[in-house]
């Protein structure tokens, strides 16, 4: 929700509309809207350009772990408060007849980070 302002002879006339996004437009550096508000031929058109950038909602996309479903590891999610995730997995205490350790390969890390400009995690 948004909207814009235009002051006439110092009278404030304020326009209120609201977006819905569709799908995240980051990638394309967002969309260009132009505000037009058209006041007759005494007083013209005032005009705004601003540019609406959504992103992607890193909570919505699925974790793909290696770990099955019943396994013992955590994996903590931490909100870094700036449209960014951060998954880290935590093994489980080594036992007198478990040992557990953590694997990282090109595929696979200890901790990994969602980003709001592509979506996923790396």
């Amino acid at each position: 929700s948004s909207g814009i302002n235009a002051e006439y002879g110092g009278t404030t006339h304020t326009a209120k509309y609201v977006t819905k996004d569709i799908s995240p437009n980051v990638l394309r550096s967002g969309e260009k809207v132009k505000c037009v508000a058209d006041c007759g031929g005494a007083l013209g058109k005032s005009m705004t350009k601003i540019t609406v950038t959504t992103y992607y909602d890193c909570a919505s996309v699925p974790i793909k772990s290696y770990n099955q479903a019943d396994s013992t590891a955590t994996i903590e999610t931490t909100d870094n408060e700036d449209g960014t995730l951060t998954q880290t997995i935590t093994c489980p205490a080594d036992t007198d007849t478990a040992r557990f350790n953590l694997v990282a390969s090109e595929r696979s890390a200890k901790s990994i980070v969602c980003s709001k400009e592509t979506g996923k995690y790396v």
